[in-house]
């Protein structure tokens, strides 16, 4: 009689099972997450270039991080320069107002509320620190704490009402550059100090103007004239740090597009391919589970019978 042995059928149609479980686990895995891999060693070949692009999309990320501190801070700059301008304008009307009419009931509140509103902007804090009194203090940028602190000093002293240090602000905002845009108190320049102080020279100005009062007003007027030309060129280099800003943050953005892409094709499964697959191997599964029964029921009377 033909001797048969049903233990190797049966370790093999066991092992036939097995692999085909875990095949079908790791199939289902891909599409229930959408990768193809769930370690880098998985990628075989294309464990490199993945480790690679996801050192590239790190790095990025991190200059994305400093890119936004910076357009912060130079978008809190614009905003604060901005209402300086639009202070000192006002002033500056209300001057020309009380020259062409004689008339200046206001002005001396304006005075005082021009000197609170230069210093209030130049004192002004970015994450608790002072932003226009450079990098390296914690000083206040504008030390007058009141007009006549600012009357107290010579003409030829008005820039020590600035307590900035000479450090600007900066950061790393890609490999190759250190992005400088930092505003100090001092780029203001001296003309609003010196209009102001001249203004509170003349004392308190009466309702109605005398003839020279006026022609004192017309002068210092035209003072603030020129703090707003100073004023508005350091607006215009801001807004072309702004510009500089955004072009940079739109470049990282691509590159982060790009790489991602490029992480996508090496790690994501393709959905449609691995749904066919698990259905493939699920049916490979029916099969042996099905092999796997019909051995396990074997008997030596089987082959008696």
């Amino acid at each position: 009689m033909t001797r048969i042995s049903t233990y190797a059928s049966y370790q093999l149609a066991q092992h036939e099972m097995l692999h085909t479980r875990e095949e079908a686990d790791k199939i289902f895995h891909q599409t229930q997450n959408f990768k193809r891999a769930s370690t880098f060693s998985d990628l075989g070949v294309d464990t490199g270039r993945a480790l690679n692009a996801h050192t590239l999309i790190d790095q990025i990320t991190s200059q994305r991080w400093v890119n936004n501190t910076v357009k912060t801070g130079v978008d809190l700059y614009a905003n604060r320069l901005a209402d300086l301008d639009m202070t000192m304008e006002s002033f500056r009307i209300e001057l020309l107002k009380a020259a062409s009419t004689g008339d200046a009931p206001t002005v001396n509140q304006e005075i005082s509320d021009a000197f609170n509103s230069l210093r209030t902007a130049l004192n002004s804090e970015d994450d608790g620190k002072k932003m226009f009194a450079g990098a390296n203090t914690d000083e206040d940028a504008f030390i007058p704490k009141s007009l006549d602190g600012l009357a107290s000093l010579g003409d030829a002293d008005l820039g020590k009402a600035f307590g900035n240090d000479q450090v600007r602000r900066s950061g790393r905002v890609n490999d190759d550059s250190n992005f400088t845009y930092g505003i100090l108190a001092s780029d203001i320049g001296t003309d609003f100090l010196k209009a102001l102080k001249d203004l509170h020279g003349l004392g308190d100005l009466p309702a109605r103007l005398s003839n020279a009062q006026v022609e004192q007003l017309k002068d210092i007027a035209g003072r603030v004239r020129k703090g707003l030309d100073q004023l508005r060129l350091v607006e215009a280099a801001n807004g072309v740090r702004q510009n500089h800003v955004d072009a940079i943050e739109t470049r990282a953005a691509d590159r982060a597009r790009i790489i991602t892409g490029v992480v996508s094709n090496l790690e994501d499964a393709d959905v449609a391919q691995a749904s066919t697959a698990l259905v493939a191997h699920q049916t490979m599964m029916q099969i042996s589970m099905a092999a796997y029964k019909d051995w396990s029921q074997l008997s030596l009377a089987t082959f008696l019978r």
